[in-house]
């Protein structure tokens, strides 16, 4: 597992170039050592993370507080976190790790690609026409909790009335 979050605690605000040259370079030394048939075996490796993850609310305890953290509403995103001197900033914010960058619109959830996004599609091989994608096809609806937890309910019925008695 590997990733970087696109933001930058010291200067309050992202830093996508970072988060593309951390996660692309990452992946070059994979991609390495993979073709290397003299390294030590090497699997692969799996990008963190896809898309932001707002509830992760974490603590931020070396800001004081100061960022309102820890925030567990997974409806706002904020830059609460945990030291991590492996960071240029040594901050590690899990709800600025997405690949895709998530955002709130009026009902929906919507995602956009970061650099880094792009950055690995050009490292794989290829390329994403992101003009050619829909705003359908980069938001969803919000659902609502209660509703969510009612179809995870039936769901879980429905799975328990497959199972061989």
């Amino acid at each position: 597992e590997f990733g970087y979050d696109a933001y930058d605690i010291v200067k309050s605000q992202e830093d996508l170039t970072r988060q593309e040259s951390a996660v692309v370079s990452v992946w070059n030394e994979i991609a390495a050592a993979a073709a290397d048939e003299s390294a030590p075996c090497v699997m692969g490796g799996s990008v963190f993370e896809f898309s932001d993850e707002w509830w992760k609310g974490a603590t931020d305890d070396e800001n004081g507080g100061l960022l309102g953290c820890p925030d567990a509403n997974p409806f706002r995103q904020r830059p609460c976190g945990v030291q991590a001197d492996q960071f240029h900033d040594r901050h590690l914010s899990e709800e600025y790790m997405g690949l895709l960058a998530q955002s709130q619109g009026r009902g929906s959830y919507c995602l956009a690609p970061r650099p880094a996004f792009q950055g690995l599609a050009r490292a794989w091989g290829g390329a994403v026409d992101m003009q050619a994608l829909t705003p359908a096809e980069l938001c969803a609806p919000v659902v609502d909790e209660w509703a969510f937890a009612a179809w995870l309910l039936v769901a879980f019925v429905l799975l328990l009335a497959c199972l061989p008695t």
